[in-house]
């Protein structure tokens, strides 16, 4: 056999494993990305389930069970955001609901550099479906998007989102004098500067 017929074969060789490989990977990007995300949602609503049920009892248990989104069709992460700026929720609960709300999309859509997403509007297009993999992760509720397509604060001002690094985004609310950078702004964690 000469080096040529080699060479081919080879190629051929390549060819076949990198098609099959790529057959497998696109097989499972969308053949099972709807039931990893129930699975992995069901697992989040069995942690609810069981401090539900230490606090109130069976019967809220049934409740969450009855009022699961994904029996009922909706975005996946509709159920993190569920109380964003309501009487029930402190501010801060707001903005760690946000903060998780970005780590659930960062676990859902591999690779995603957080750099593209550096404005309010750039990560509501994503959590609204435009993505790639037209994924819907939260429904358009006025308590949490304005009409400019911008996340906002139970004071409906827009959130202000600073990027740490490709993985890592903070999220900040301007607060209760909706002045940004200001003794009454809510965040996690370490402050960050203009």
């Amino acid at each position: 056999m000469g080096a040529s017929a080699k060479n081919k074969l080879l190629r051929n060789l390549l060819f076949i494993i990198f098609f099959v490989v790529g057959c497998f990977f696109i097989g499972n990007l969308f053949f099972f990305k709807k039931e990893k995300l129930q699975t992995k949602d069901h697992e989040i609503k069995q942690d609810q389930f069981t401090i539900s049920n230490e606090s109130q009892g069976p019967a809220s248990v049934q409740e969450e069970v009855e009022n699961d989104p994904l029996q009922k069709g909706e975005p996946v992460a509709d159920y993190l955001i569920k109380h964003h700026a309501s009487k029930e929720s402190a501010p801060e609960d707001d903005v760690q609901a946000i903060q998780q709300l970005l780590q659930v999309v960062q676990s859902e859509i591999k690779n995603i550099d957080l750099r593209f997403l550096s404005t309010n509007e750039s990560i509501v297009d994503v959590l609204l479906g435009k993505n790639r993999y037209k994924m819907k992760f939260v429904t358009r509720d006025p308590r949490l998007v304005n009409e400019q397509d911008q996340l906002i604060d139970r004071w409906k001002h827009p959130y202000f989102f600073h990027l740490n690094g490709p993985k890592d985004i903070s999220v900040r609310s301007a607060g209760e004098d909706r002045t940004m950078f200001t003794e009454d702004d809510v965040f996690l964690g370490e402050s960050f500067q203009r």
